[in-house]
């Protein structure tokens, strides 16, 4: 018996995956021991009381990562200094701009980022970018409670 396959362009299908619930960690290693073999192996040998399933719900009880959460507020020099990036700012990046960018990330998300070694291909840009408009999320949020 054959699965039905959804059309990854419907609706249907959207909604099918946000409601699947969250692999935890425990999930994503016992995803990558099955797909390599491994668990196969731990289990003859050991047997069912390999700990596998024991050591699966410790990691699925681990705090989930949140990269989604602003962990700091902005400081009033922080929000004015990139105000003023906003205002000035153009699709090309300066490195004084970049590692404002980085600097204001790390300090408002607690997740440190490099400094792009190639900064003419996309894939530097595409990061930035995204930091970016991770920033801006938190900047407009203190200006609309400014402007009120």
């Amino acid at each position: 018996m054959s699965k039905k396959k959804i059309d990854k362009r419907t609706k249907a299908y959207k909604d099918s995956i946000k409601n699947k619930p969250a692999k935890g960690l425990g999930d994503i290693v016992e995803d990558i021991t099955k797909a390599t073999g491994i668990k196969k192996v731990v289990k003859a040998i050991f047997g069912d009381g390999c700990g596998c399933d024991e050591r699966k719900t410790n990691l699925n009880n681990l705090p989930k990562l949140r990269t989604d959460k602003a962990y700091r507020c902005l400081t009033e020099e922080q929000y004015n200094e990139y105000n003023e990036y906003v205002e000035r700012r153009t699709l090309k990046y300066e490195t004084a701009d970049v590692r404002m960018i980085l600097r204001l990330y790390a300090h408002v998300f607690a997740i440190q980022h490099q400094m792009p070694t190639c900064k003419n291909c996309g894939g530097a840009y595409n990061s930035i970018k995204k930091l970016e408009d991770r920033l801006d999320i938190v900047f407009n949020s203190y200006k609309n409670d400014i402007n009120g």
